[in-house]
């Protein structure tokens, strides 16, 4: 199983800029489950992640962190990173 964790925050500028293209490219892919999680309203879980800053994204595979990112990220970067676990996730599925 394949999910994407997206640690975010109320307060947090870089977020902002970030959440519309996350939406936007998870749901162009179409089948990446995303999961937001405000580490204000949920620090236990920014804190069993070792969430440090936000915005920060966690891949998890089969209950294993394949990937994390911290900060702002290009669309570029993350369509291809993303486009991998969607891909993976079809052929598991297909």
């Amino acid at each position: 199983m394949i999910n994407l964790m997206y640690f975010k925050a109320a307060w947090c500028g870089p977020c902002k800029s970030l959440s519309p293209m996350l939406t936007e490219v998870v749901n162009g892919l179409g089948n990446l489950p995303m999961i937001t999680i405000d580490i204000d309203e949920r620090p236990e879980m920014a804190l069993q992640y070792g969430v440090q800053s936000v915005p920060t994204l966690i891949v998890v595979k089969d209950g294993a962190e394949a990937f994390r990112q911290s900060g702002l990220v290009t669309r570029g970067r993350l369509m291809e990173v993303l486009r991998q676990f969607a891909s993976a996730k079809q052929v598991l599925n297909g």
